[in-house]
């Protein structure tokens, strides 16, 4: 077996062709020794062999920097994909598809997370040495959006629309498409429909709410809206279980359809149908906004708006942003969407 510090030679190197040092500083020989529960010794000697391989350099106030071995590959695509540190499933397709994207260039995909809006991590890896930082912040405070307009060219936001600052953004589809989950309720028959979300209300959600308001108003439909925004670390799926449950036990909605703004709140919502005594597709049809993924798995399965052939869009539309030293276009969003009816919504039932 070889010796423990050629092992810790080796795991470190791995670590550095990972990206890992791409944001956080190289640690002491101190801090390397805690790290791999080796003595001090062991730690310096593997230490010095990453030196001698060109992989680390010592500075001249004694700390340790990464060697030119390590930066052999400088112009190699580095990107960064920072991400709240709770689940997002919607997200999933875009992060499945930019890895492979990122590999395939032989490139490197780093991911970090982030327990607030204003944690330190997020503006380490905007000024880490990354040729992209593809970001999902639920809400952008105002000073991270007047750092991330300076930033213009490696910036991409995910599921935002902040092109009116000249930000790059993904996802971001136009809201008018909410308008189509209403048209579908309003042609099953569907006269009473509620709007519910569970999301913090960014710009992206305010225009899925004003098209929904808007749209049954232009029906002629009776619409009302409930609203619970998550806190950090909340599951929007279990606070729209909550909302949903607490709607129809005191009989605050008498309507047959109602809308969600996410997926998430959708599978919540229909949860909380179920539990009432209440089938879901029958006695209230329920409907959502994106996440086909989760959508085809559930049970019933959820009626969504989604985009078609989502895989080979998730790939165009990222190579598009990859391939390019600055994106070509600010809006990176679907061809065309359109409804996906599963078991959750149907025609109203006599009464």
């Amino acid at each position: 077996m070889d010796a423990k510090y050629l092992q810790i030679t080796e795991s470190i190197k791995r670590q550095i062709r990972n990206g890992d040092y791409l944001i956080e500083k190289v640690p002491s020989e101190r801090k390397l020794a805690d790290s791999f529960g080796v003595s001090y010794m062991t730690a310096r000697r593997a230490v010095q062999q990453l030196i001698e391989d060109r992989f680390f350099l010592r500075c001249e106030n004694g700390r340790l920097a990464i060697g030119p071995a390590a930066v052999e590959n400088a112009g190699r695509l580095n990107v960064v994909l920072v991400l709240p540190n709770w689940p997002i499933p919607s997200l999933d397709k875009w992060r499945k598809a930019l890895y492979e994207l990122v590999r395939e260039r032989n490139g490197v995909l780093k991911t970090v997370y982030f327990d607030h809006e204003d944690d330190n991590v997020i503006q380490e890896a905007l000024t880490g040495d990354f040729s992209r930082v593809f970001l999902e912040l639920p809400v952008i405070p105002e000073l991270t959006r007047q750092r991330l307009c300076g930033m213009r060219d490696k910036v991409v936001l995910l599921q935002h629309d902040l092109t009116d600052f000249g930000l790059t953004c993904l996802d971001a589809a136009s809201p008018e498409n909410m308008g189509l989950l209403v048209d579908h309720l309003h042609m099953l028959g569907h006269r009473k429909i509620a709007l519910l979300n569970t999301q913090p209300l960014n710009e992206v959600i305010t225009g899925r709410i004003e098209v929904f308001r808007r749209r049954s108003a232009e029906l002629g439909l009776e619409h009302q809206f409930f609203n619970a925004p998550v806190n950090t670390f909340e599951r929007a799926d279990h606070k729209a279980y909550e909302l949903a449950g607490g709607i129809i036990r005191r009989n605050c909605f008498s309507g047959t359809g109602i809308v969600t703004t996410t997926i998430e709140a959708a599978i919540g919502t229909l949860r909380a149908v179920h539990d009432n005594g209440m089938r879901p597709g029958k006695e209230i049809s329920v409907c959502a906004y994106g996440g086909l993924e989760s959508a085809r798995l559930s049970i019933p399965s959820i009626t969504v708006i989604c985009a078609t052939d989502i895989e080979r869009q998730c790939r165009n539309l990222l190579c598009d942003i990859l391939d390019r030293r600055t994106p070509e276009r600010l809006l990176y969003s679907w061809e065309k969407m359109s409804i996906w009816q599963g078991e959750s919504s149907g025609p109203v039932l006599p009464r």
